[in-house]
């Protein structure tokens, strides 16, 4: 599975999304993300890439292919 599919299948399972996901998507208001989702969705992808990803980084996420992008930059 890529990395791509890895990432919206947290994004699904965390945050109980049925359907497409698109790479624009934004989690506000698209997704309807508060900030208790953000916080479980973040250590979902710490947990699911045995990733670190600090404050600054994770303020900088606002869609879809941001988390993409900044899990690829992790794992290389």
């Amino acid at each position: 599975m890529s990395i791509d599919a890895q990432v919206r299948d947290v994004i699904r399972t965390t945050l109980g999304v049925v359907g497409e996901l698109k790479n624009e998507d934004i989690f506000w208001p698209d997704l309807s993300v508060d900030s208790l989702d953000s916080v479980n969705l973040l250590l979902a992808f710490e947990r699911n890439f045995n990733i670190e990803i600090q404050d600054e980084e994770a303020l900088k996420i606002k869609t879809v292919q941001q988390v993409i992008d900044l899990v690829k930059g992790k794992l290389k």
